[in-house]
């Protein structure tokens, strides 16, 4: 195995969480994978697989542990260009896998907001897209994976073979072992440009009919007025794309370096001015929506990921950093949910400055986001807040969702306690069983996963 790095400061994309621990590089990820497991049982550490980082919270982090760093695992194994189907090693990166196959003709489906999330992240996290509607979360496109577990044995995963093994792996933050590579069904590209159009929203009633008529476009997301919203009252702006074989005019986007602003930026970034600043957005927005007459042609790129051109937003908000709760609510507990929010005290309120959309289906995986559903994500900084005072008002948010029949993404929740995350993941306690099977000596872990369950499972 590769010398390790001396133990560095890692971070989580958010700026949140933090630790500090020791990397150790995966070249023959086999052998590696098996020393690092006898080195963090002989040394009493936590070893947990990392990809490219882009996670919220600390699930592939550990203080003063192994991380197992996958970013030298990024071969592309075998691609069948005419059947559709690729395997790949999993530190690569998705949208390097894609120049892999789009001059072929096939793509992806379920990409998650960054195309620099890995393979084995996007596994780990069970990722999903502004596709989710159709194609559910990223693992119902993997037809088979090979996992090296908690005692380095090797398994070959099949998705109809063992699913209560495969459907842990699927979500299951690397707590499982190292996902080596995985082999996907591709999609077709059906075009290679989208027109993208914009819609106003008004009221619950119409975002249940927008819920309902989901199955009608190939993309669909949007956002709503933050302060309206948090007053549960719904404003929002609908996205939805379709694939044409129509051309957009102009060349790509120029990336915008929203880096160089940070200094000049950073001081004025709180959650009360970027609620009120994004609101007013979110007006002229919608009053240009209203003027325009046709869909807007754009390649699928610039379509799907148009903040990709903001480099440096991850550093918009200090070393403190910044959080965000998601959420899926059926769709006929959404007028309970708002009228929920209407009915909160003002000093019980989030001050979310961002709040998102995404419509869902069920998929597979035993602690996977997702379900039939609206997806709510409400993005808040955490610096400028009082820190007791948040936590309050996130738990009043996750009780009105919890008391809606809604589920929180699992990944992005640094704080959800054990109980309810048993209570919204049916399938918890098959996933511990699972990881008991693959890690009987509980090497496997991360900063999150030992704030919320480590004490149950040395219970065991």
């Amino acid at each position: 195995m590769s010398d390790p790095r001396d133990s560095h400061t890692l971070r989580s994309w958010s700026h949140q969480y933090q630790a500090q621990a020791e990397t150790v590089d995966l070249d023959d990820p086999v052998q590696q994978w098996l020393t690092a497991l006898n080195r963090a049982g002989a040394e009493n550490r936590p070893l947990i697989p990392r990809g490219a980082g882009l996670s919220w919270t600390d699930i592939a982090m550990a203080e003063d542990g192994l991380v197992a760093n996958t970013a030298h695992m990024r071969a592309v194994t075998t691609f069948d260009s005419v059947n559709g189907r690729l395997t790949a090693q999993a530190g690569i990166p998705l949208g390097e896998l894609l120049d892999h196959t789009l001059a072929h003709g096939w793509t992806l489906n379920c990409l998650p907001g960054s195309l620099e999330v890995t393979l084995g992240g996007a596994i780990g996290c069970n990722v999903h897209g502004k596709d989710a509607h159709h194609h559910g979360a990223f693992c119902e496109q993997v037809e088979r994976l090979t996992l090296l577990d908690g005692k380095g044995r090797s398994h070959e995963l099949v998705r109809d073979g063992d699913a209560t093994t495969f459907d842990a792996v699927a979500g299951g933050m690397g707590l499982t072992g190292l996902v080596c590579e995985a082999t996907l069904k591709l999609t077709r590209l059906p075009a290679s440009h989208i027109a993208r159009a914009q819609h106003a929203i008004d009221g619950v009633d119409a975002m249940v009919d927008l819920v309902d008529a989901a199955g009608d476009r190939d993309f669909l997301w949007g956002w709503l007025d933050p302060e309206a919203a948090m007053r549960g009252v719904v404003r929002a702006l609908a996205t939805t794309g379709a694939w044409t074989a129509g051309s957009g005019s102009g060349g790509p986007k120029r990336a915008a370096p929203l880096l160089r602003a940070m200094p000049f930026l950073a001081p004025f970034v709180t959650a009360v001015r970027v609620q009120r600043w994004m609101s007013r957005v979110h007006h002229w927005t919608r009053r240009r929506c209203a003027r325009q007459s046709r869909p807007e042609i754009l390649s699928w790129r610039d379509a799907l990921f148009p903040h990709a051109r903001l480099t440096g937003l991850d550093r918009l908000f200090s070393k403190s950093g910044f959080m965000e709760l998601q959420a899926i609510l059926p769709a006929a507990e959404l007028e309970g949910f708002f009228a929920g929010l209407r009915a909160l005290p003002p000093q019980e309120r989030l001050t979310a400055f961002l709040m998102s959309f995404k419509v869902h289906r069920a998929s597979r995986g035993l602690l996977s986001f997702a379900g039939d559903g609206l997806g709510l994500s409400f993005v808040t900084t955490v610096f400028d807040q009082d820190a007791q005072q948040l936590s309050a008002q996130l738990q009043v948010l996750r009780d009105l969702i919890a008391r809606h029949g809604g589920r929180i993404n699992l990944h992005r929740d640094g704080a959800m306690s054990l109980s309810m995350a048993q209570d919204m993941y049916p399938g918890f306690k098959a996933f511990l069983d699972v990881k008991q099977n693959l890690d009987p000596k509980d090497r496997l872990a991360s900063g999150y996963w030992s704030r919320l369950i480590a004490a149950e499972c040395h219970d065991r």
